[in-house]
């Protein structure tokens, strides 16, 4: 796939991830200040921040080799897809209902 049609469907996807992410990203911090005891909620957040901006320096520079290896989009986004699948097994092996903020009733 080469041309305008290449960057249009590159912008798609860049959009719609950019969307999803900025509809998320309430609940990631609403979450996190619901389910961690108030005495680690700063540490919780500097890792979340810490891993944020490890994953927003190592996604351009892995996107850019994939890009210049294969010559096109296709490759770096089934890295995003694998990323995604990953952090979609994560949170469902991971995260245990007893850990969930018991509500109180009365």
């Amino acid at each position: 796939m080469r041309g305008p049609r290449r960057w249009t469907t590159a912008l798609f996807f860049a959009v719609i991830s950019l969307s999803g992410l900025g509809l998320a990203t309430a609940n990631y911090w609403a979450l996190t200040q619901t389910l961690v005891p108030a005495s680690t909620i700063g540490r919780v957040f500097g890792i979340q921040n810490a891993a944020c901006s490890f994953s927003g320096i190592a996604a351009p520079i892995i996107s850019g080799w994939l890009l210049e290896r294969t010559g096109g989009y296709e490759a770096p986004m089934m890295a995003v897809l694998v990323a995604l699948v990953v952090g979609v097994l994560c949170y469902l092996f991971l995260i245990r209902e007893e850990y969930a903020p018991k509500l109180d009733e009365g």
